[in-house]
């Protein structure tokens, strides 16, 4: 089913088009992605196609185009997924030591002191991670910014920020071991 566009590319041909593939291109989404989010991704698909109308040349693959744009949304919201769910463990797993660091024996010597070598061990291996990450991860986890608070303050986007906090969660888990 090739539904062609014209030169000009005018919003008919692609309302024309976005009829004739959205039913294809979301029944193949959720095939990756379920039903919840495939209308999102086949939208951003179409809404991408529009953005870059004057510029995308494809001629009789229209078709293979937008298989291949849905296909790799669906891949990366995989992707992001699969980091996120990581990233919450690495979270779970942070959350732990702090309990494990706010624990209520307070008056006990033995305490004070397991919690002062904790304290350097965590410092230190703070101290370890890459100069950007660890910025990251001290605005993120001690002065308790947002992602995107972050981003603005550092001038980087917020999926750096992810990642920054990623890595950083990955290596401190390892070293707090």
């Amino acid at each position: 089913m090739i539904v062609a566009m014209s030169v000009e590319r005018t919003e008919e041909d692609f309302r024309k088009l976005f009829r004739a593939y959205y039913p294809l291109l979301r029944a193949y989404a959720v095939t990756f992605i379920g039903e919840s989010e495939a209308d999102d991704v086949v939208q951003e698909v179409f809404s991408n196609l529009w953005k870059h109308r004057s510029t995308i040349v494809f001629g009789d693959h229209i078709e293979s185009y937008l298989f291949r744009a849905t296909y790799t949304r669906c891949m990366n919201l995989l992707k992001h997924r699969q980091v996120a769910t990581r990233r919450l463990q690495l979270l779970d797993d942070i959350n732990e030591y702090r309990e494990q660091y706010f624990d209520n024996r307070k008056e006990e010597p033995l305490y004070q002191l397991e919690r002062k070598e904790l304290r350097q061990h965590i410092t230190r291996a703070i101290a370890s991670l890459p100069d950007k990450c660890r910025q990251v991860f001290r605005l993120s986890y001690l002065q308790d910014m947002s992602n995107k608070e972050i981003a603005t303050a550092l001038d980087i986007s917020v999926r750096t920020v992810e990642t920054h906090i990623y890595k950083a969660l990955k290596q401190l888990r390892t070293i707090l071991k």
